[in-house]
């Protein structure tokens, strides 16, 4: 379900058609209800009163803010996760790194996506505070949706890939402070795409 609304299986601004979605999963309105109260609480869905549950519309200046926040956030941890990491989240890293330009380089957007969300989350843990990764993961589930914008851009998509190359390497070096800011970089910049996106869906809508 909740993989459903982050990929955009239903549309943002779409209503939440319960009686399908049964049917889909095979399962009874009760449980349907819970999982929809356990998004509503991650920020993925709204749930008015008597009016049935939707996905909401993504609108530029709420994903800025999101993005801003998520950038504060792994800049810090990947300072620490700089002064820390081990040898083996090292190896990690580099294994994803290579699913994502693997997955750049056959324009498997499904696939880099999935491989970039792993990236992001384990620079994240590799820092070992447990706080600044629930933080995270909180808002990182909420700008699921808006992040699939990011690869709409050849361009932006291509930029992506490479800087995600000069994290690595700043890790790899240990060097906390150019890590940190690097990654900070490549948030806005993903940020500023992303927002461009919306806005030009928006003139269509």
């Amino acid at each position: 379900m909740r993989l459903k609304v982050v990929t955009g299986g239903i549309p943002p601004g779409s209503r939440i058609n319960e009686k399908m979605l049964c049917d889909e999963f095979g399962i009874s309105r009760t449980p349907l209800r819970e999982a929809l109260k356990i998004l509503h609480s991650e920020g993925l869905i709204d749930l008015p009163p008597n009016r049935g549950a939707h996905v909401p519309k993504l609108y530029a200046p709420r994903v800025l803010e999101q993005i801003e926040a998520i950038s504060g956030i792994e800049r810090h941890a990947t300072e620490i996760a700089a002064r820390k990491i081990t040898p083996q989240e090292l190896r990690r890293l580099r294994k994803l790194q290579d699913q994502i330009e693997a997955a750049f380089e056959s324009k498997n957007a499904k696939k880099y996506l999935s491989s970039n969300d792993e990236i992001h989350r384990a620079i994240v843990q590799a820092s070992g505070n447990a706080i600044l990764a629930d933080l995270h993961e909180r808002l990182f589930v909420q700008v699921q949706r808006a992040r699939t914008l990011g690869v709409s851009s050849p361009i932006r998509w291509a930029e992506s890939v490479a800087e995600h190359v000069g994290i690595l390497e700043a890790l790899e070096e240990r060097n906390a402070a150019l890590a940190g800011e690097l990654m900070r970089q490549h948030n806005m910049n993903s940020g500023k795409a992303i927002v461009a996106c919306i806005l030009e869906l928006e003139k269509t809508q």
